[in-house]
């Protein structure tokens, strides 16, 4: 999805779930192996760029859909290539998910404890290594 409108036009969301408003517009690839290869063209600075560019509205920044049909993307006439790129890119951009959700939830896990450490609502012990413990 892209946003269409406001200071984050032209921002690629993805890996989202739920319903979505106009505010949003939904890109999905004819194939659905060209999916990574498409994600990484939206997100690329010339694509960006025009999106920006083409955004300009009085009121608020924003584009319509039919800027997007306009777009034209070369696409290598080796479908095997793409392929390989989809396998590669998909598995780090679920890496990735995975790794923003992680530091979402030690963002959580920080932010419930830190004010009742400081207060001293809830204690750590001061644990010595081994070897210090042992007189070494």
């Amino acid at each position: 999805m892209i946003a269409r409108y406001g200071a984050s036009v032209g921002r690629i969301c993805w890996g989202l779930k739920g319903a979505y408003n106009v505010a949003l517009v939904r890109v999905i690839p004819a194939v659905t192996c060209f999916q990574e290869f498409l994600r990484s063209v939206l997100i690329s600075d010339s694509i960006q760029s025009l999106l920006i560019g083409m955004s300009g509205r009085t009121a608020q920044a924003g584009f319509n859909k039919s800027i997007l049909t306009a777009i034209r993307v070369a696409f290598p006439p080796d479908t095997r290539l793409l392929e390989q790129y989809e396998e590669m890119a998909g598995s780090i951009r679920r890496l990735q998910l995975t790794l923003t959700q992680a530091n979402k939830n030690l963002k959580l896990t920080r932010n419930f404890l830190l004010p009742k450490l400081i207060s001293a609502d809830i204690r750590l012990e001061q644990t010595q290594p081994e070897a210090a413990a042992q007189g070494a």
